[in-house]
């Protein structure tokens, strides 16, 4: 599996995003030890496969696609400081808001070199004011990899969507705390949807259960995340 170094975000990052991130005020256990991460590339998967679920340790990438980062010692995964799995839940694209959008997107990138996201989201406002998208790349992406999302809906954000400038950006700090290990159940099929149950592990022992539903294209090159929900049976 190919996998790119991910750089962590530094505290001086600008996201004030809803979900994105654990409580504030919370050292992160995994910045403090300087762990390096892994993920995967930026780029749908590679096509020389029947099918995407052939890529070795398929389901691992899809959770590290969706804002996880993997410890190269340990293997554990572990969700990024700005990541999707903290939220409580969407069910279906249209539910996904600007925020939430920014929010992966800023994950996503996560693993590009710092001086290149500098050049390439640098914001027109100005210095210190955390990252700018621009509209086409992030809706475009979002389109890419979850279903049932539009640009409409997220444009209509003004807290994230600048119109102006026509992109999208956050000015408010960032809350980083303690990252649960993220544990891969059993993968369950219903048609060409796949079901992921995740264990998020806290040290606190606040642990949930939650199900990351992905859609698995026609051709089977590809996929889609389709909704992020608590598991019917949150029993351990």
């Amino acid at each position: 599996m190919k996998r790119l170094l991910a750089l962590l975000l530094t505290a001086g990052l600008t996201i004030g995003l809803t979900g994105c991130g654990p409580e504030q005020g919370e050292h992160s256990s995994q910045e403090s030890s300087g762990m390096e991460n892994s993920r995967p590339e930026l780029s749908l998967p590679e096509q020389s496969y029947e099918s995407v679920e052939e890529v070795p340790d398929f389901y691992v990438q899809v959770l590290m696609m969706y804002g996880a980062a993997e410890d190269p010692e340990t293997q554990e995964l572990h969700p990024l400081h700005v990541s999707l799995f903290y939220g409580d839940g969407w069910k279906d694209g249209s539910e996904l808001t600007a925020g939430d959008a920014y929010c992966w997107f800023l994950s996503f990138v996560n693993d590009l070199p710092q001086e290149e996201k500098e050049k390439r989201y640098a914001s027109p406002l100005g210095e210190n004011q955390g990252w700018f998208f621009p509209e086409e790349e992030l809706e475009s992406t979002m389109s890419a990899w979850f279903e049932g999302v539009t640009p409409e809906q997220f444009r209509a954000d003004s807290n994230f969507y600048d119109a102006e400038h026509h992109g999208y950006r956050s000015i408010s700090g960032p809350g980083i705390g303690i990252q649960p290990r993220l544990e891969l159940g059993d993968v369950r099929s219903d048609g060409d949807l796949r079901i992921i149950p995740v264990f998020m592990d806290y040290e606190s022992g606040e642990d949930r259960r939650m199900e990351l539903t992905i859609r698995i294209s026609p051709d089977q090159k590809s996929y889609q995340f389709v909704s992020w929900l608590p598991a019917e049976s949150q029993n351990i």
